[in-house]
């Protein structure tokens, strides 16, 4: 199940051209974090598509926690010819995630920083941040060589990378400001990883965990988000909206605010739904007895869970004004 996420904050930015931010939540959250910046004219221009050279400092400040100081030990020489002079300002990030295998440059020494970054590369971006190696003998998994591309895009949608974009993003072209924002967004909540074994180069993973205290003293293992390592920020398991369970994400900098990540809904209805209607959204896992059912986890009426969690079938049937399965 993929995630969402909601920022317990007041709501816009404040940006001048606010009314036409499509992922208003997503693009608020990375400025509450000091991912991304608006421009001196106080706009935020989400159509823009983002180059090389930016994708390089939104990533390194997600990873980094938004840490200048360590972002900043990187600035200086590097070994990308053209990364210097108007694109200066990017060395420190372009050699923080060069350092990490985060990106590579076209060349050895040339980066292209002025190009724009398709979805698809800044997903490869996010993954190596995630943990997954690029070289790798798993030819599904493989972000380097012919097929990094198609790798790319199938394990960003299986961990929900392009959750919540519409149907205007293309992965295989140019992302802009806002696209970016939503990509970056939706990879806080998803669990690092790291190396368990390697057999013949070929990675196998297992989740990046920390050990806390359950609730009757016990060390427990729990696994480890993007957003919780690189800010430095406490969970703790909430109620979120309509009921479902969520992480609620402190920071140890009082000057963000509390995050939120719920779980996300797979199908959201805001009208009576028939069972035909559900079961044509939703497919059909199979016919016992002649009737049709749907196996799924919870069902959510007006925030009421009002089914089995062992399944759905036609004779139940869910309406209200905010229906989640």
């Amino acid at each position: 199940m993929a995630m969402s996420l909601s920022l317990a904050v007041s709501a816009g930015a404040a940006f001048t051209d606010q009314d036409a931010v499509n992922y208003d939540v997503a693009v608020d959250t990375m400025v509450e974090l000091g991912v991304i910046n608006g421009y001196t004219d106080g706009s935020f221009k989400p159509a823009n598509a983002v180059t090389r050279a930016e994708a390089a400092k939104m990533i390194a400040y997600t990873v980094a926690g938004a840490d200048e100081a360590t972002i900043n030990y990187y600035a200086g020489a590097t070994k990308f010819e053209d990364v210097v002079g108007s694109y200066a300002w990017a060395s420190a990030a372009v050699n923080y995630c060069a350092g990490k295998d985060i990106i590579a440059g076209r060349s050895e020494t040339v980066f292209d920083p002025g190009a724009t970054v398709t979805g698809a590369e800044l997903a490869k971006m996010i993954l190596v941040a995630l943990g997954y190696e690029p070289d790798t003998a798993n030819k599904a998994e493989a972000l380097v060589g012919a097929n990094w591309q198609t790798n790319a895009i199938s394990m960003a949608l299986k961990l929900g990378l392009f959750d919540g974009l519409n149907n205007d993003f293309v992965a295989t072209q140019a992302a802009n400001r806002e696209e970016t924002a939503q990509i970056i967004f939706n990879a806080l909540g998803v669990t690092l990883k790291e190396v368990s074994f390697v057999i013949d180069d070929y990675y196998v993973y297992k989740d990046v965990t920390k050990t806390v205290k359950d609730e009757d003293g016990k060390d427990v293992a729990v696994p480890v988000s993007l957003l919780e390592d690189a800010f430095d920020a406490v969970s703790t398991t909430v109620a979120g909206d309509f009921g479902r369970p969520a992480t609620e994400y402190d920071f140890a900098d009082p000057d963000i605010d509390t995050i939120v990540i719920p779980e996300y809904a797979d199908f959201t209805f805001d009208t009576a739904m028939e069972e035909d209607d559900l079961f044509k959204a939703l497919g059909a896992s199979g016919i016992s007895g002649g009737v049709k059912y749907v196996v799924m986890d919870k069902i959510f009426q007006d925030g009421t869970q009002v089914a089995a969690a062992a399944g759905y079938t036609a004779a139940d049937k869910v309406a209200g004004e905010e229906d989640v399965v």
